[in-house]
């Protein structure tokens, strides 16, 4: 198997072919085979600007899934502290994605914006965690019968 990469120059097209490896982002593209196409098995995307729009449309993915979550979660009125921890762990995992990927390919700027959209949901459901867990407390608190006892001390 060859490796090439594809130029565009105004209005020709080229195929040259690369030996070495390249550094980016790996895509496997999911395509329909057929006999008169080239099979593409993997992608790979070199320039800056297409790596940080890639990057960008992944998050905002995740972003909207996970935002949806979180409404959910902290919307219905039957939620429980595990749904909440469930979606915690969820914006956890989304960060260190971030972390391990997305910090070495993004500015700074940018990078600093999507931490800041994913610290938004993280403090919305620990704020949803802790009104559960009080709430949960207080019903305990109220349930329980309260013992009082009378101290003696000296009599004189």
């Amino acid at each position: 198997m060859t490796d090439y990469i594809l130029k565009k120059d105004n209005k020709k097209k080229k195929l040259v072919k690369i030996v070495l490896p390249l550094e980016g982002i790996h895509i496997k593209p999911k395509l329909k085979h057929h006999k008169s196409l080239i099979t593409v098995e993997e992608i790979i995307i070199v320039h800056s600007d297409l790596k940080k729009n890639l990057i960008i449309k992944k998050f905002n993915r995740m972003y909207r899934k996970l935002f949806a979550i979180m409404l959910d979660v902290t919307e219905s009125s039957d939620s429980s502290s595990s749904d909440c921890i469930i979606a915690l762990n969820e914006v956890s995992k989304i960060q260190g994605m971030i972390q391990l990927e997305m910090e070495k390919e993004l500015k700074k700027k940018d990078y600093e914006k999507l931490e800041k959209k994913l610290a938004l949901i993280e403090g919305k459901l620990q704020n949803k965690l802790l009104e559960i867990r009080t709430n949960n407390m207080l019903k305990n608190m109220i349930n329980k019968p309260v013992e009082y006892e009378e101290e003696l001390g000296r009599g004189r």
